[in-house]
Formats: C-alpha cells, sequence, structure tokens
C-alpha cells in the first residue's frame, strides 16, 4: 500500500513537470504567433505611409487598409482565442492547487499520527518492552515487523510531502505565470480593438474624400474590370495555344516513333505530354494538397475570389483569382511541382504571365511579373521555385494568382494554400 501511495505521488510529480514543459512550449508557439501578425501589421502600415507620402490614389491606401484590417481582426481573434485557453487553464490549474492542498493535509495528519507511534516507541528500551509485550510469539513478530517498518513508513511520508509541496510550488509559479499573461493579452485585446477603430475611421476618410470625385472613381473601377477581363483572354489565349502546342508535338513524337520502328525517341518529354501527366499522377488534388500548398508570394490579400463589394460605391467587382499586395519585386514562386505551359508578356499592367500545368489538369496561373522572367514554356518547375519578381506599376506592387481546375474552371486558391 505504501509502494503504491509512493508510486502515484512520483507519477503526480512527474505528470506537473511534463504539463508544464507542454504549456511553456505552447505559451512560446502562441507568443510567437501574435508577434507574427504584429510584423505583418507593421508591414502593411509602412507601405500605406509610403503611398501617402509618394501621393498615390486614395483607392490604393484604401485596399492595404482592407487588408490591414483583416490582419488585425485575426490578430484579436488569435488573442481573444488564447485568453479563452488562458482562463480555463488558469480555472484547472487553481482546482489542481486545491486538490494538492488536500492531500497535503491528508499526508500531514498521517505523518503527525506515525510520529506520535515512533516517539511512544523511542529508544531500545521502549521497543523491547513493546514487542515482548504481546499475548502470544506471532504477535510478538507482527510487532517487530511494525517496529521495523515504522521508520521506513516515516521517511517515505516525509518524502511524499516534500513532493507534493515541490508540485504545489511549481504550480503555484506556473499560475502566476498565467495571471500575468492573462493580463497581458487582456491589455493587448483592448489596444486591438482601438486599433481596429482607428484603422476603420481612417478607411472611412478615404471613402468620403474618394465619394467627392465619383466620376474618376466610377472610371477607375471601369478601367480596372475592363483591364480584368482582358487578363482573362490572354490567359485563355496562353492555355488555347499551348494546348495547340501539345497535339502538335504528340503527333510529331508519334510520327518521329513509327519511323524509328519503335525506337524510343532521346530527348526530353514534351511539355503537357501524358507522359508528363503519369510522372505528376494526380498528386495536385483536393484530398492529397488542399490547406497544405506554399503561397505563391509573400504579400496581403487585398482582393479575393468571387465576388467582392467596393467600400465605396458597393459596386460588385469578381475575381477568378486573389490579389496580393506584395513588396517591390517581391519573389514569385511556384506553388506545387509541374510543367510551364506559357510564359508571355500581356498587354496591359499585369506584364508577364506564367501558366504551370500540373497533375489531375490543374493549372495554376501567376500574373504581374517583371521582364526578367525565370522559366519559359516547356520547363519543369518545383514546389517553391523562382518564377520571377513582382513588377512595379504606377509606384504600387501586386500579384494575381489563379488556380483552375481540370474542366479550365477557376477555383478559390485560399482553402488551398497554408493557414
Amino acid at each position: 500500500m505504501i509502494e503504491k501511495t509512493l508510486r502515484r505521488t512520483l507519477l503526480v510529480l512527474l505528470t506537473g513537470l511534463c504539463l508544464a514543459g507542454v504549456a511553456d512550449a505552447q505559451s512560446r508557439k502562441d507568443k510567437e504567433k501574435l508577434a507574427r501578425y504584429d510584423k505583418d501589421i507593421k508591414e502593411i502600415r509602412d507601405r500605406i505611409r509610403n503611398l501617402e507620402s509618394s501621393g498615390h490614389s486614395a483607392s490604393a491606401q484604401l485596399r492595404l487598409i482592407s487588408a490591414e484590417l483583416d490582419v488585425r481582426q485575426a490578430a484579436l481573434d488569435e488573442a481573444s482565442s488564447q485568453l479563452d485557453s488562458i482562463s480555463r487553464e488558469i480555472r484547472l490549474r487553481e482546482h489542481r492547487l486545491d486538490s494538492l492542498a488536500l492531500r497535503l493535509d491528508t499526508l500531514k495528519t498521517r505523518f503527525t499520527s506515525l510520529l506520535r507511534a515512533a516517539y511512544k516507541t523511542r529508544g531500545t528500551r521502549h521497543w523491547y518492552l513493546y514487542v515482548f509485550s504481546g499475548d502470544s510469539f506471532l504477535q510478538g513478530l507482527r510487532r517487530a515487523r511494525y517496529m521495523r517498518s515504522l521508520g521506513d513508513d516515516v521517511k517515505q511520508e516525509a518524502l511524499r510531502i516534500r513532493e507534493l509541496k515541490q508540485v504545489q510550488e511549481e504550480e503555484k509559479v506556473r499560475l502566476d505565470s498565467l495571471r500575468v499573461d492573462s493580463e497581458s493579452l487582456t491589455a493587448r485585446r483592448m489596444a486591438d480593438v482601438k486599433d481596429i477603430q482607428r484603422s476603420r475611421k481612417s478607411a472611412q476618410q478615404l471613402v468620403d474624400s474618394i465619394k467627392k470625385d465619383k466620376a474618376g472613381y466610377e472610371s477607375s473601377l471601369q478601367k480596372k474590370i475592363r483591364e480584368r477581363d482582358a487578363l482573362k483572354k490572354e490567359i485563355d489565349a496562353a492555355i488555347a495555344a499551348a494546348r495547340e502546342a501539345e497535339k502538335k508535338a504528340a503527333k510529331s513524337s508519334s510520327a518521329s516513333a513509327s519511323s524509328s520502328s519503335g525506337k524510343k525517341k532521346a530527348g526530353s518529354t514534351a511539355a503537357g505530354s501524358t507522359e508528363v501527366d503519369a510522372s505528376l499522377g494526380g498528386k495536385f488534388n483536393a484530398e492529397a494538397n488542399k490547406g497544405k500548398l506554399p503561397w505563391p508570394v509573400k504579400g496581403y490579400v487585398v482582393e479575393h475570389f468571387g465576388d467582392n463589394v467596393d467600400p465605396v460605391f458597393h459596386t460588385r467587382i469578381h475575381s477568378d483569382g486573389m490579389t496580393l499586395s506584395v513588396a517591390p519585386g517581391a519573389e514569385v514562386k511556384a506553388i506545387y511541382e509541374g510543367v510551364v505551359t506559357s510564359a508571355v508578356k500581356t498587354r496591359s499592367k499585369f506584364n508577364y504571365i506564367v501558366i504551370i500545368k500540373h497533375g489531375g489538369g490543374f493549372k495554376t496561373i501567376y500574373c504581374c511579373l517583371d521582364d526578367n522572367i525565370k522559366v519559359k514554356a516547356g520547363d519543369k518547375v518545383k514546389t517553391g521555385q523562382l518564377l520571377g519578381h513582382a513588377v512595379v506599376t504606377g509606384g504600387t506592387s501586386e500579384v494575381f494568382f489563379q488556380i483552375r481546375n481540370a474542366s479550365d474552371t477557376p477555383v478559390d486558391p485560399r482553402p488551398w494554400l497554408r493557414k
């Protein structure tokens, strides 16, 4: 029974230490996550200030403020989630401390009882009197065994008390740390709410200034819609041209194979052929990759897939992909391995576009690359391979990214990318 109780006490001690280690690791991850949000917010604010100082249009600033609000809201949600988690942990640890205090009281009571028993039988004379005063030999033997174990019991009880006290002290330290974190997160959450309110006020001021030039703003919106329609046509034309090139390559390959009496032709496989698709094997699919693929460029979403409601006059503008505000010259990379089917220059602000074909008929499309393009049609690329750099247009830098499925229909890229 004593050994079982000792093992239980040691288990409590080790469990407490392990849980403390896990909690500390999680706390570090949580703080790092909030720090990343803070870094993103700082970068966006710096870009907004640069736009203000260089006199760029209010609409460009408004797009970035919208992105800033998204990040601030995500940071607020994360802080709130962490605060809820810490509050739950505080309650659990307070309950644990109450349980430890009760267990310590029980051990101390037992320890006091053992000490009294040991005191009554102190000294050799008392020991012999107690053992030999038994009614029978067996009773005396049992008393002798009891006396031998009494000293061990006292030592073990003292050890258990010390161990539980150590656990109790560690719990108190952890609880104090959690309370400090809770106070810090509460203060941060209040500051985040105020920052969001300030950003919304700035956005409203920009909206009010834009409304003064309604005709000019609506003209720029119509120009944007025309540019997006023109881009869609250029992407469709590039895909159609790539398909035609594939068919010609396949016919040429078939004719060459026939003339050489079935001998395998030397050289690389034609881009987009069935051989390439077989090697990729449909890896680019929802089951294997959704939510796991890297972002094509480091930036902030200023236009989402689907209908985007203009914040000024509430006009709905449809997007077949997503637009990211990026640093000038930011590296644009392939989100998955595949074959480049097109790398062509457009006749608009979108400059170079790169189209990559993946397994399962999926395609990814990267727009707004500068003239220093790094790939060409027919190149096989790996995940994360550099395709080019973001072009600067009118003092701003944005990248448009699109994913198309096997039926050539644009799909929302966001669920495919890492959180």
